[in-house]
């Protein structure tokens, strides 16, 4: 795996998580 594919799938992750727990207020992240 390269590191900027690595980077880029992390950034996504965090990004998807920060939404969720901004759509949901119950989670516990």
């Amino acid at each position: 795996m390269n590191i900027r594919v690595r980077l880029i799938l992390g950034v996504g992750i965090g990004v998807i998580l920060t939404f969720l727990a901004k759509k949901s207020p119950s989670s516990s992240v």
